[in-house]
């Protein structure tokens, strides 16, 4: 392996979310939990800062396209507020798309009411996201080496009451004929576990890229004849996340400051086995699929099986927050694609391992470098107030 291929400076994310955890997104289940209290103050719209300046048309857009889930999903979990949500989806559904701006914000004037969440906790933080975009074969080369692969056929999500005896912190197994077992770990695939089997989506050559793609949750692979596809998360081989930066700062080898992505693959490179053997102590490994022509058209797809829109989808904590349902996020001191105080109506479109918190998101920032640059930049103070529709005040 060339030491070269360490340093592909389009995907190297800040300290921050290698020091956490993974910051994948993926598909949400059909259902509705309860939901954790929040504590809310009524506030009206014209007591929002920066509200009245705000693109709403493109917000409309947004929300707009996770509708016909909210409808389908209001079918199934007959609660007020998803009711509420999807008797609202219903009227966007039926007004023309695009929306005019003026017309969007009487929109969300009139069936929705605005409360700003009164944090409980005192982590009030945003990060940020996106989709990388890397260069890659249909079929291995010399070049093109490293797989990505869809799910294994056996991979099978481990029930609470039937776990076998495995670890409780699995969440996922191989089925065999003799019951539930591990699956195979980072480092068994790495090593050929999966080889022969026909999984491979496609093949790439950067490994620090493909760690990223890992952390993201989705990406899209370019061809060298100019055509591309767009891949999703579709499932984990079962093993909680290891933070390698967290690892490599507490064995002494890199300083807090030094441990990016890159620095941590060229460190492994020159260390030989002992560099092997940090990057396989993540034993957690993504699995992906390839979407759709008409579900990658967008963007890539979130937790509600809609494309994400940049700067307009947000990760959330499900647990607090009614997927869907617009909210207003203030981050004073992140500038936007405008270079602008951060304030701005997003959509409650995606969920995340790390996302977890009353107020607590990720911007979904969009694809390649430029939304790479930003994603990684994106750690700021933030304030949420949440649109209720109003049947469900």
């Amino acid at each position: 392996m060339s030491a070269a291929w360490y340093f592909t400076q389009a995907f190297l994310f800040t300290l921050f979310v290698f020091l956490t955890v993974e910051l994948w997104h993926w598909q949400f289940p059909d259902t509705d939990g309860d939901k954790l209290p929040l504590q809310l103050d009524r506030v009206s719209f014209a007591d929002i800062p920066g509200w009245a300046e705000d693109d709403h048309a493109k917000a409309f857009a947004a929300f707009r396209r996770s509708c016909p889930w909210s409808v389908r999903i209001a079918k199934r979990h007959d609660t007020e507020q998803r009711q509420a949500l999807a008797w609202v989806c219903e009227r966007a559904m039926a007004l023309s798309d695009p929306l005019e701006a003026g017309a969007a914000r009487d929109f969300f004037e009139t069936y929705f009411t605005a409360y700003r969440v009164r944090p409980q906790t005192d982590r009030q933080l945003v990060t940020g996201y996106y989709e990388p975009e890397i260069q890659g074969s249909r079929t291995k080369t010399e070049k093109f080496n490293i797989p990505i692969y869809r799910p294994p056929d056996d991979l099978t999500l481990i029930k609470a009451n039937a776990r076998e005896g495995l670890p409780e912190d699995l969440t996922a197994a191989r089925q065999t004929e003799d019951g539930l077992k591990a699956h195979f770990t980072r480092k068994e695939i790495e090593q050929g576990a999966l080889e022969g089997l026909g999984l491979e989506l496609a093949w790439i050559a950067d490994p620090v890229a493909h760690y990223s793609m890992q952390l993201q949750g989705s990406g899209r692979i370019r061809f060298q004849d100019g055509t591309a596809i767009r891949l999703g998360f579709a499932g984990k081989n079962g093993f909680p996340y290891t933070s390698i930066g967290q690892e490599i700062i507490s064995r002494g080898e890199l300083k807090p400051h030094e441990a990016s992505l890159a620095n941590i693959f060229a460190w492994a490179e020159e260390n030989g086995e002992k560099g092997q053997e940090l990057i396989w102590s993540n034993k957690s490994y993504i699995f992906f699929r390839e979407l759709s022509e008409a579900e990658g058209a967008v963007g890539p797809v979130g937790a509600l099986g809609t494309s994400l829109t940049p700067l307009r989808s947000l990760a959330v904590d499900p647990r607090y927050h009614l997927l869907g349902a617009p909210i207003w996020v203030a981050a004073p001191k992140l500038d936007d694609d405008e270079q602008q105080p951060f304030r701005r109506l997003m959509i409650a479109q995606d969920t995340g391992s790390a996302i977890r918190g009353d107020v607590r998101g990720d911007i979904y920032w969009g694809s390649g470098v430029e939304a790479h640059d930003a994603a990684s930049r994106t750690k700021h103070d933030a304030g949420f107030t949440i649109l209720l529709p109003n049947a469900a005040r």
